[in-house]
C-alpha cells in the first residue's frame, strides 16, 4: 500500500526506501507467497516482475545483496510455481551480473546494471570480500541448470576454485580463510578471521552448495569441514556456562561474537 515496488517498507513514516531499486522486498517474499497459499498476492507480484522490473538504472548496485536476493528470490519461487517469466528475467539479471567479474574470475563489489562499470569500495583497501565472493555460487548454479546454459555455473565456480587454491593449507586438519581477499589473485589479504560479517555465508554456501548438487561435489564438502574443524580448533570459548564463537587477528583470539554468527548451530545441525 505504502511503498510497492521499492525496496524496503518504512513503517512509522509509511513510506518506501530504495538502496538496490529492484523492489527487494516483492522478490524476496515471492516464494513464501506460494508456500504460504496467497495465490492473490503471488500473482500481484509476478505481475509486477513483468511489467515493472527494470534493471536499466546506473546507479551501482551490491553484486552480493543482488544475487540472493533478487535472483535468488525469482529461481526460488520460478523452482515453486512453473512461472516462465521468473525463469526469464532471472536470466536477463544473470546475464547482466556477469560484468561483475574481474579479470581473475572473482566478482567485484558493486555494478551498474545499465553501464556494467563494476567497483570495489575504498574502504575495503582495494579488497573484495570473502562472504561477497564466496556468496553466489548457489544462485548461478541454480541458473545454469534452469536455463540450460553452463557459463552460469562455471563463472561462479571459478571463485570457489581460487579460494580453494589461494587460501593456504591445513593446520590440525583445519583452515580458514580471511575476509578480505585480493581481486587479482584470489588470495587472502589480511589476518582478521570470522565466521561472522564479512565472512559468515561463504562458510554457509560450502555445505548448503553440496546438499544442492545432490551431494556429489566433493570439493564443497572438504572444505567445509575443513572450514568447521579450523573454527573449532581455534574460534570457540567457553565462559560461564555459555559456548561463543570468536573472530581471529593477527593469530590471535578475538573475544568478539557479533549477531550474524547466530546462523551457525543451524548450519551444523544441517550437516
Amino acid at each position: 500500500q505504502y511503498a510497492w515496488g521499492k525496496d524496503e517498507l518504512q513503517p512509522v513514516s509509511h513510506k518506501g526506501k530504495d538502496w538496490v531499486g529492484l523492489g527487494l522486498t516483492i522478490l524476496d517474499s515471492l516464494d513464501v507467497l506460494w508456500m504460504a497459499n496467497l495465490t492473490k498476492e503471488f500473482a500481484h507480484g509476478v505481475e509486477w516482475v513483468r511489467d515493472s522490473l527494470n534493471y536499466e538504472r546506473p546507479k551501482p548496485i551490491s553484486v552480493f545483496e543482488t544475487t540472493i536476493r533478487c535472483l535468488g528470490g525469482m529461481l526460488a519461487a520460478y523452482e515453486l510455481s512453473g512461472e516462465k517469466v521468473l525463469l526469464d528475467r532471472s536470466i536477463e539479471l544473470g546475464e547482466k551480473l556477469q560484468k561483475a567479474y574481474g579479470a581473475a574470475g572473482l566478482p567485484y563489489t558493486t555494478l551498474s546494471l545499465l553501464t556494467g562499470h563494476k567497483t570495489i569500495p575504498n574502504w575495503t583497501g582495494g579488497s573484495l570480500l570473502l562472504a561477497e565472493v564466496g556468496t553466489v555460487q548457489m544462485e548461478f548454479f541454480a541458473l545454469a541448470h534452469h536455463a540450460g546454459r553452463p557459463e552460469f555455473r562455471e563463472r561462479a565456480q571459478r571463485a570457489i576454485d581460487l579460494l580453494d587454491s589461494q587460501g593456504g593449507g591445513l593446520t590440525d586438519g583445519g583452515r580458514l580463510w580471511p575476509i578480505h581477499i585480493r581481486p587479482e589473485s584470489g588470495r587472502p589479504s589480511g589476518s582478521t578471521i570470522s565466521w561472522g560479517a564479512m565472512g559468515d555465508s561463504f562458510y554457509e554456501y560450502l555445505l548448503k552448495t553440496w546438499l544442492l548438487t545432490g551431494k556429489k561435489h566433493e570439493q564443497y564438502k572438504r572444505m567445509y569441514l575443513e572450514a568447521v574443524k579450523g573454527m573449532q580448533r581455534r574460534l570457540i570459548i567457553e565462559e560461564g556456562g555459555l559456548t561463543y564463537l570468536c573472530e581471529e587477528k593477527s593469530g590471535k583470539l578475538v573475544r568478539k561474537m557479533d549477531h550474524l554468527v547466530c546462523f551457525v548451530p543451524g548450519t551444523l545441525a544441517l550437516g
